[in-house]
């Protein structure tokens, strides 16, 4: 009787633990065999094939893997996160972290390999030590799952969400879920991401107008802090997944509005089909419908600023062909001269470090208060360099990136590419060099490879309730970057030539 009373006891007492954890999101992770095609394809992309076969070994180092031996084929692991909730809200200062894996041994087997596993209603308490990074062990009934974890409850609560955590991955790497706790959870996290650094806050308290520069900073923390919920506010399930297929690298993500809420009207104006004419030399573009173009800063305002405190970005050409795009075209040439004049006044510049830091916040400011709004017209952003023809317009290489984001009613799109703007940069870095040093570079600059007509790019659509995006890196993109990463990397290992000595007259 006495022992009956106690095992209610202990039933009831963890039946309140379960009851105070609260799911904040779950993170999948394919099955091995998945794992190591996806790592050795990004490898094939850089132009490499052996990197991605050497790195795709460190797949047998997961924890779960070292613990618990091949999973079933097919089935993907997960990690699930747990915070103490009281029913309101969720305390993420001490999240617990489970890992849920399709095992495809048995309990007997798996006490068997751990001898010195003991069992405690139903759960194994393991002995950490180098081999083994988990405390606590439980199996499902029908012993296809198993949970670990170091807290006891957390990893008891997991078998709960098998289902969830064991869903298909749909050609995905990696998935993350995250439910309406885990967004609000993510918040908080996002708010300390976008504080300003500590020096931002130490140049607020050494300015000589010290009440006026903490008031500014105070003020852009508030409104960041709003803004962070008021989007979390409107959303109740965020999806995001990472894939590597032969088209390259994708990021897929998927997010459900609340019904009714102001982040849902937006998103159901699609944009043309066409792309706007001035970006065929353009190295990034982007159009939105949402109305997040005209942010209430001019360029003309900040570079005036700029100028003010002797930063000189006249090397910045800003053109609005309409009242709904604006065309930004850089002058590199120019760019390097102004780099130099900047660096000889540096001391003053710097001096005056706090006056900057306050108009600039003040910019920030203004930046923050623009809310989207789905009543203004599509508005469009484009990136030229000059003197420089991409290998195509951003059209054709858009399209190229991401073919199936021709069949959507995309409301958001932008395209990118950063080998471009390295190709179009070549040779105003030659012509910027010492002789000597230009002898040197110019066999090595020369020899990257061509531009490929992809690049990065990102689409957005709405799928009825939810909103859908992808975001792609193409293959030859990832060639080109790894090969400009290559070369960079081995010219600071082997260092800058020396200047060719000046011939005796």
């Amino acid at each position: 009787m006495k022992k009956s009373v106690l095992l209610v006891v202990a039933a009831s007492l963890s039946l309140a633990s379960l009851g105070a954890l609260e799911k904040v999101g779950t993170l999948q992770i394919a099955d091995v065999d998945s794992l190591v095609k996806g790592i050795s394809t990004l490898g094939e992309f850089t132009g490499s094939p052996m990197l991605g076969i050497m790195a795709s070994q460190s797949v047998w180092k997961i924890p779960q893997i070292r613990l618990f031996g091949n999973g079933r084929p097919g089935e993907a692991m997960a990690y699930v996160a747990y915070a103490e909730a009281d029913g309101k809200s969720c305390e993420i200062d001490d999240l617990r972290l489970v890992s849920l894996y399709p095992v495809a041994q048995t309990k007997q087997a798996f006490v068997e390999a751990h001898p010195d596993a003991v069992e405690e209603d139903g759960v194994l308490r393991l002995h950490k030590d180098g081999e083994t990074s988990f405390g606590f062990v439980a199996f499902s009934k029908d012993g296809k799952w198993a949970s670990a974890g170091d807290d006891k409850a957390a990893v008891v609560r997991a078998l709960g969400d098998v289902k969830s955590a064991s869903r298909k991955m749909e050609g995905s790497l990696v998935r993350l879920s995250l439910p309406r706790r885990g967004l609000s959870a993510f918040a908080e996290l996002a708010e300390e991401a976008s504080k300003l650094s500590e020096e931002a806050s130490k140049i607020a308290q050494e300015s000589p107008d010290r009440a006026k520069a903490q008031a500014a900073l105070a003020k852009l923390r508030g409104q960041q802090r709003q803004q962070i919920s008021t989007v979390i506010s409107n959303f109740t399930d965020c999806v995001i997944g990472i894939g590597a297929g032969e088209r390259g690298l994708d990021v897929r993500f998927a997010l459900k509005p609340v019904k009714g809420s102001v982040c849902d009207d937006l998103g159901r104006k699609a944009l043309p089909a066409d792309w706007i004419s001035y970006t065929s030399t353009a190295v990034f573009a982007s159009d939105d419908a949402v109305g997040f173009g005209d942010r209430g800063v001019k360029w003309e305002e900040i570079a005036s600023v700029l100028a003010k405190h002797g930063i000189d970005f006249s090397f910045v050409k800003h053109k609005r062909p309409s009242e709904a795009s604006d065309v930004y075209t850089v002058d590199a040439e120019a760019a390097c001269a102004a780099i130099k004049k900047m660096s000889e006044s540096a001391e003053k510049i710097s001096k005056d470090g706090e006056g900057l830091f306050t108009d600039l916040l003040a910019f920030t400011n203004r930046c923050c208060c623009a809310l989207p709004d789905p009543g203004k017209p599509a508005h469009g952003t484009a990136l030229v360099l000059k003197g420089f023809k991409p290998v195509a317009d951003i059209q054709t290489r858009f399209e190229r990136t991401l073919p199936e984001a021709k069949r959507k009613p995309l409301f958001s799109r932008c395209f990118l590419s950063y080998y471009s703007v390295i190709k179009g940069l070549v040779p105003v870095i030659l012509a910027n060099v010492e002789e000597g040093q230009r002898a040197m570079l110019a066999p090595m600059l020369n020899s990257l490879p061509p531009e490929g007509p992809g690049g990065v790019a990102m689409a957005q659509w709405r799928d009825g309730p939810l909103f859908r995006g992808i975001l792609r890196i193409a293959p030859d993109e990832f060639k080109g970057l790894a090969a400009g990463i290559t070369l960079f990397t081995t010219m600071k290992m082997n260092g800058q030539p020396a200047a060719a000595p000046t011939k005796a007259k």
